[in-house]
């Protein structure tokens, strides 16, 4: 695939390491949108997800058209030095701190997957299994594009899931989620621990980013040898003020 220059400029100002995994993963997804590049400074969005990136301090403008892109309803991975100028762009946001983990460990603790049934699911079981919210529905089909997703299973139903969230050229970012009557229960731990070993079997180094407040998964994100290495954080653009009147292409 032959990337555009404003792709190239901004794959430049975010080099393939942990701290720039959702920016580098946007730009390489085929399928998002680049607004307002400047030098190194650009925005790259993904209306499919309702995610957006930043690359550098671009403008408020290319901010607000790629909140508009979303529907004024998306979530923007920042960097700690880029939350003053995003809050000033979009008053009313709504701003999550959260800590960057990675698994680096040459080997993992002791296998958890054992302790109930774990195995791939495709995409077509995905589709077909009753009861998943819908927006859980759509990020594991999404997922199940780009490597295996991974569900425990209680009584023959998948009830926790894990997988891969962005990838970059090596890395991805890992994402995890147990349906409410069955959390706390070790069904969480077991997934991410087989996705764990299928992205280092890929080659890839697994990442994964967790809100402070939640302590559950922190919890198990250390329990599985992540280390923290940094933080961001994710801000919710429902119900800020943005020019939504903005929607020219600005690349």
């Amino acid at each position: 695939m032959t990337l555009p220059s404003p792709a190239h400029q901004l794959l430049a100002a975010a080099p393939d390491i942990p701290r720039w995994l959702e920016v580098r993963a946007l730009l390489l997804s085929g399928d998002s949108e680049i607004l307002g590049v400047a030098g190194s400074s650009g925005v790259v969005v993904h209306p499919a997800s309702r995610v957006i990136g930043i690359a550098g301090m671009p403008s408020a403008e290319a901010l607000c058209a790629a909140v508009a892109r979303c529907g004024g309803d998306a979530v923007i991975v920042a960097d700690p030095s880029q939350v003053g100028f995003v809050t000033a762009a979009l008053p009313l946001c709504s701003v999550r701190r959260a800590w960057r983990f990675v698994f680096r460990r040459e080997s993992l603790p002791p296998g958890v997957a054992g302790r109930c049934p774990v195995r791939p699911m495709s995409g077509s079981e995905v589709l077909e299994t009753a009861d998943l919210p819908e927006d859980l529905r759509a990020s594991l089909l999404r997922a199940s594009g780009m490597a295996a997703v991974m569900a425990a299973f209680a009584s023959g139903r998948p009830v926790s899931f894990a997988s891969v969230n962005w990838e970059t050229e090596t890395q991805c970012d890992l994402y995890a989620e147990t349906l409410p009557r069955y959390r706390g229960r070790g069904y969480a731990a077991a997934c991410l621990d087989r996705m764990v070993r299928e992205a280092r079997f890929r080659g890839k180094l697994a990442a994964g980013v967790v809100e402070w407040s939640n302590r559950q998964s922190l919890s198990l994100v250390r329990r599985l040898g992540a280390a923290r290495i940094g933080e961001c954080s994710l801000i919710d653009t429902a119900g800020c003020v943005f020019r939504a009147t903005l929607t020219q292409r600005l690349d």
